[in-house]
């Protein structure tokens, strides 16, 4: 079909049109999945908006994690809306509305000031879930050199950090270790305890941006085995997503979808979540009580506000990040 020029913006918005109904529409391949020897497109993305946000001018807007930029796989910056600069990534973040932007920078922010808090009161270890390419042990290991990290992540995800760490620093640090093992459908308990994890030392578990891709029934027993059989001081950070939108009930909010059919389509669908206010009543079933269940609104008022006091942006609205320390 021939399209003129003056009818060819109307005609390309039409058929966007037509494609967005068919997507929403079309039922989403359930046996998508990340395959072997795949790096998380997830954590590079995260990653990414840590490099970006890392070069902002505002000091109080700023993302703390230096290293970023230098652990983002170099292929990453050749697709797709993000570059290494920050004023073009700025705009891109803008247009394309990327509330993970300003998620990824709250979190940042969040988990490092309670891993400081937490390391002033004995901290002796951290266990990171799905680690990606954040460098929290090469950043703040310093200021707590008793501190053992453990990275649990896919085994290429952790090969191609591992790869880039050596290339930063020369060799790798003594006071992390890497655990590459399918964190989202297979128990790594027995793998974890085999590499050193000592269950009667004070620790901090991070599951930053990742219980959503792991099945139920790990996200369950490991929290059950750290209520039951580690430290009784041991706190968990957990970023988490409705488990509504897991089931594909979106209510108002139907746009989801085209995220769910994003990560979907990269490898990494949506597999759990925790139902609507009830995150006290599951934690509590697990052995824990709440200490801080932050939404968009509690991250962006308390991480996001600039030096003029206006907004930098809006959190992506339905993930929250919950703070639960071990009851018994």
């Amino acid at each position: 079909m021939l399209v003129t020029p003056c009818f060819r913006p109307v005609f390309l918005f039409t058929l966007t049109l037509g494609l967005v109904a068919v997507l929403v529409s079309a039922p989403v391949p359930a046996a998508w999945a990340l395959e072997p020897g795949e790096v998380s497109y997830s954590a590079e993305v995260a990653a990414g908006f840590r490099a970006i946000v890392a070069q902002d001018p505002d000091e109080k807007i700023r993302n703390p994690d230096h290293l970023a930029i230098k652990l983002v796989p170099p292929n990453f910056w050749v697709f797709g809306f993000l570059h290494k600069d920050y004023v073009r990534s700025r705009q891109g973040i803008k247009f394309f509305r990327a509330a993970g932007y300003y998620t990824v920078n709250a979190f940042t922010k969040h988990i490092d000031g309670l891993l400081q808090k937490f390391s002033q009161n004995g901290l002796e270890q951290v266990v990171n879930i799905g680690a990606g390419f954040d460098s929290r042990p090469y950043r703040l290991g310093a200021q707590m050199p008793g501190v053992h990290f453990f990275e649990i992540d896919m085994p290429a995800t952790s090969a191609t950090k591992q790869a880039a760490m050596k290339t930063v620093l020369g060799t790798l640090p003594d006071n992390v270790t890497y655990i590459p093992i399918d964190y989202r459908s297979r128990q790594f308990v027995n793998t974890l305890k085999k590499s050193g994890f000592d269950e009667k030392r004070k620790t901090l578990f991070i599951w930053e941006g990742i219980s959503q891709f792991m099945d139920e029934k790990i996200v369950d027993v490991t929290l059950r085995y750290i209520a039951q059989r580690t430290n009784p001081n041991n706190k968990v950070l957990f970023s988490y997503i409705p488990a509504e939108f897991v089931r594909g009930e979106y209510g108002k909010m139907g746009w989801v979808r085209f995220r769910e059919l994003r990560v979907r389509s990269v490898g990494e669908p949506w597999r759990f979540g925790i139902p609507h206010k009830k995150t006290g009543e599951f934690f509590d079933r697990r052995g824990f009580a709440v200490i801080a269940d932050l939404g968009a609104k509690e991250l962006a008022g308390q991480y996001l506000l600039g030096s003029d006091g206006e907004l930098d942006g809006k959190p992506t609205p339905y993930v929250r990040i919950a703070y639960a320390g071990v009851s018994r």
